[in-house]
């Protein structure tokens, strides 16, 4: 369950296999063709599609858990078959996903807990104190709740992008991937030429959210591309190399600051940064 490239994700589905066969088979399905869906996720994971092997069950599935990028669990009625310390495959997923720091989707069947076995019951209201869950009712409700939340997943993790580019959070990157001392230059350069008053902390991370060059968190690609240290990390060297170019040679400073990423662009012999509305 290995990526075979930084945009391309596993995903692993937990249920009890004997309850929800079925919707198990219809969610790995729906992802794999779905034009969508599958450009990005290239590995669904269901355990009764592994091999006959010399390998504990117990092992396969909790491994298939730590390699994979997203945990999708559906849960049912049944709490499932309980090993000797009283617990299940599901729940023994369930909390190798946390433990192991996976991106967890949960899915619950129906509006209430009634016809649930009391361990099932439990183990909702578990996942409920730590993610938010979605509720279905049917296999086509369960697809159409997989598919939105999957999109804004994509999203966050900058694969699926419904914003400009350069507003996009930059994948793979952190905070510690900043030139801090290229902030503080361009800040003082800034004020110095009265072309930029910044109110608040000049501290990096307060510059790159005051200019809306951090989603989350985590610095954008116009952030990478303008202040990061080594942006051919994350870009080709072309676009790495133009952008450095065109923030060394900055003679006019951000005008006065509005809502908005900024994209970097040539005119003539200067550069200025141009506002856009994410």
């Amino acid at each position: 369950m290995k990526k075979p490239d930084t945009n391309r994700y596993s995903l692993f589905i937990s249920s009890v296999q004997k309850e929800l066969p079925e919707k198990r088979r219809a969610v790995k399905d729906f992802i794999m063709h779905d034009p969508l869906l599958s450009r990005f996720i290239s590995d669904v994971f269901l355990f009764e599609d592994i091999p006959a092997g010399d390998r504990k069950p117990d092992d396969i599935y909790l491994d298939g858990v730590a390699e994979c990028d997203i945990y999708l669990a559906i849960f049912g009625n049944e709490y499932g078959w309980k090993n000797e310390a009283g617990k299940s495959p599901t729940e023994l997923e369930f909390e190798q996903a946390t433990k192991t720091h996976r991106e967890r989707l949960v899915f619950v069947k129906g509006d209430d807990d009634k016809a649930r076995d009391p361990e099932m019951a439990a183990l909702v209201s578990k996942a409920g104190r730590q993610v938010t869950r979605r509720r279905f009712s049917d296999t086509p409700s369960l697809i159409r709740e997989v598919y939105s939340s999957l999109a804004e997943c994509l999203e966050n993790r900058g694969a699926l992008r419904t914003t400009p580019f350069d507003c996009s959070v930059c994948d793979g990157a952190v905070l510690r991937d900043i030139d801090s001392m290229q902030v503080t230059t361009f800040v003082e350069t800034a004020e110095a030429k009265g072309r930029l008053t910044l109110k608040g902390s000049r501290e990096p991370k307060a510059v790159l959210q005051n200019f809306n060059l951090l989603r989350h968190s985590r610095p954008t690609n116009a952030a990478i591309l303008l202040f990061g240290k080594d942006p051919r990390r994350f870009f080709n060297n072309e676009l790495a190399k133009t952008s450095r170019k065109k923030v060394h040679k900055t003679t006019q400073p951000l005008p006065k600051r509005k809502r908005g990423c900024i994209t970097p662009y040539r005119k003539m012999s200067t550069v200025k940064l141009k506002r856009r509305t994410c």
